[in-house]
Formats: C-alpha cells, sequence, structure tokens
C-alpha cells in the first residue's frame, strides 16, 4: 500500500511513461529497419531496448501503485527483475559494441540501468511485507524518476541527438567553420 501523499506523482508518472512509450513506439515505427532490421546497429538496438525497459517499468510500477491495497515490494521485485534480466541482454550485443567503437558508453549506460534496477529491487526487498514501513517507498520513486532519466536519454539518442552531442559540441561545430576561415584568411595575409 503506498502513502497517500504520493497519489499525485503515480498519476502524474503512469501518464507520463504512457506518452513516452507511445511516442517511442512512434520513433521507431519511423525507421524500423535502423532498429530491428539485419543491419541494425547495436548502438541503435540497445538504446530502443534500454528506454523501452526504463519507461516500461516506471509505467508499471506507477500504475500497480495507484492499486489499492497492492505490495508495492513484490511490484518492485517483479519489475525489477524483469528490467534487470532485459538489461543483461544487452550484453549479447558486447562484440557489436566493440566493433562500432561505442563501449565506453555503452558499458557507462548499462551499468547506470542495472544500478536503478537493482536499487528497485533492494527497495521492493525491504518493502515486502512490511506495507506499514514507509521507508523504501521515497528509494522506490526516486528510481523511477532515474528511470525516466534512462529512458528519455537513451530515447534522445536513439532520435540522433547523441551523434549531435551536447550544446557545447554545437557550438565547437558552429566556430569551426569561422575559426578555419579565420585561420586561412591571417595566413594569405602574411
Amino acid at each position: 500500500m503506498v502513502p497517500h501523499e504520493y497519489h499525485d506523482f503515480l498519476i502524474g508518472s503512469s501518464q507520463a511513461s504512457a506518452a513516452l512509450i507511445g511516442l517511442l513506439f512512434v520513433a521507431v515505427s519511423l525507421a524500423p529497419d535502423r532498429v530491428f532490421g539485419a543491419e541494425a546497429s547495436a548502438r541503435h538496438r540497445a538504446q530502443a531496448l534500454s528506454a523501452f525497459t526504463a519507461l516500461a517499468n516506471a509505467f508499471f510500477t506507477s500504475m500497480a501503485g495507484l492499486i489499492p491495497d497492492v505490495n508495492m515490494g513484490a511490484v518492485a521485485i517483479v519489475a525489477a527483475a524483469v528490467s534487470l534480466v532485459q538489461t543483461a541482454s544487452l550484453l549479447f550485443l558486447w562484440p557489436r559494441w566493440r566493433e562500432q567503437a561505442r563501449l565506453g558508453r555503452a558499458v557507462f549506460l548499462l551499468l547506470v540501468s542495472a544500478g536503478v534496477y537493482a536499487a528497485e529491487l533492494y527497495a521492493g526487498v525491504k518493502y515486502l511485507g512490511k506495507v506499514t514501513d514507509e521507508g523504501p517507498i521515497p528509494v522506490l520513486f526516486m528510481c523511477v524518476l532515474v528511470m525516466f532519466f534512462v529512458g528519455l536519454s537513451r530515447a534522445w539518442e536513439l532520435m540522433g541527438a547523441a551523434d549531435n552531442a551536447g550544446l557545447i559540441m554545437q557550438i565547437r561545430r558552429r566556430l569551426a567553420p569561422d575559426r578555419d576561415r579565420m585561420e586561412r584568411t591571417e595566413g594569405q595575409g602574411t
């Protein structure tokens, strides 16, 4: 049973995760061969699977929390176990990550995902059978927030944003042609 003060969080979280899962489906359906085709890159498969796993976990955890008298410990254990298995399945892409020179970032995000699901599993075990102990609930819902971060960042990468990097990289790219032109101009003047 979830304390009433988390009700609004759970409603917002379930609605947001459902909408984001729908948008992820649309994004993948626009170019399904890029993610699931025979020539799909390991990076795109990992991004799609990781985003879906995180958002689906947030969705089911939030929806279950809205059910009266549900044992959130059991929900968290099942959701975390499924998510950990899905995340572990990404290890089968390891050889392809190495080929595509994406090993560092892939391992980092794999560890972050595994860490949040392990924390969710821990909170679930702590909460299991102790419906009056509210201690693990904030940990569980912080895990849900991190799942949103993981899901959104992986979906953003899937859309191609990782190739464009962040604001600093975009600024450098925009300034680089000007800098090159200035250097050529200065070189011609001497």
